[in-house]
């Protein structure tokens, strides 16, 4: 994910579920929030 984070997009088209589009600057800051919410769970099981 942290690798995705280096590129612009605003379009997701998974291969299941729902696609989106938001703006660049949205897209940035949800994939950001996503990578802290990963970081924050992988502590989490760490303890």
């Amino acid at each position: 994910m942290e690798l995705l984070a280096k590129y612009q997009f605003s379009w997701v088209l998974p291969g299941h579920g729902q696609r989106i589009q938001l703006s660049e600057k949205k897209m940035k800051d949800a994939l950001q929030q996503c990578i802290d919410w990963m970081k924050r769970r992988k502590k989490q099981r760490a303890v």
